[in-house]
């Protein structure tokens, strides 16, 4: 890969680590982002990239449902991303330098820029349902979980910023094989821990199946790092 490729590799994460699935899925089909495909072999690199960027960015709470809810929104961040391409090297090294900074002011910027779009407002906005994980939801006993009505492989969707399918032979493998399966497959570093999320809340024993944590084929769970093995 070109130092021009690995810094648009880069720069893409970061803002797949800010503004989220809505983002970089349709740049899936534009040439010079393929390490966006998952069968792509830069794309554990990306990846990875945005699992740490995830760590240390903190984006406003309200941004993902604006991405999602509005299609001028978003529009108006990728056509800002095409235009951070064509910086040139000096500018290139100011956004370095500036780090998480470097991002915090440009979205402020665009904020601006797109701040009088003209919003319709005729159509009710729809209710959506959400999932908090201070009060986990009640668990059923694993011997009452009926794995029979999930038979075979069970797909996963495990999320950060983006979503990444996992596929496993069955809901009765522990939260350690299905931990193993992503660190291998975004080719995790070995220090580094895996803490993942679902609609139970943190699946925090790795011994445990997930059929016990209620786990389902078709589940979205979400991952994020941890430096040490209790650092939640």
């Amino acid at each position: 890969m070109k130092r021009k490729e690995f810094e648009t590799m880069k720069l893409t994460a970061q803002l797949a680590a800010w503004y989220g699935n809505r983002f970089w899925l349709p740049l899936r089909k534009r040439a010079g982002f393929e390490f966006t495909n998952q069968d792509n072999r830069y794309f554990p690199r990306f990846f990875r990239f945005v699992l740490e960027y995830s760590i240390v960015f903190a984006p406003p709470k309200d941004l993902q449902e604006k991405m999602s809810k509005s299609h001028a929104y978003a529009a108006a961040v990728q056509d800002g991303f095409f235009l951070l391409l064509q910086m040139n090297s000096l500018q290139a090294y100011r956004w370095q330098e500036g780090g998480v900074m470097s991002l915090v002011n440009w979205h402020a910027s665009l904020e601006k820029d797109i701040a009088n779009m003209e919003h319709d407002d005729d159509e009710p906005e729809p209710k959506t349902q959400t999932h908090t994980f201070d009060e986990p939801a009640t668990l059923v006993p694993e011997d009452q979980f009926d794995l029979a009505q999930h038979p075979g492989s069970a797909p996963i969707k495990v999320s950060v910023s983006n979503a990444f399918d996992i596929t496993l032979q069955s809901l009765s493998q522990n939260v350690a094989s299905l931990e193993e399966k992503i660190a291998a497959a975004i080719q995790i570093p070995s220090h580094r821990r895996l803490k993942l999320t679902g609609k139970a809340g943190v699946l925090e024993d790795d011994n445990r199946s997930l059929a016990h944590y209620n786990v389902e084929a078709g589940d979205n769970l979400t991952l994020s790092l941890c430096e040490s093995e209790r650092d939640w």
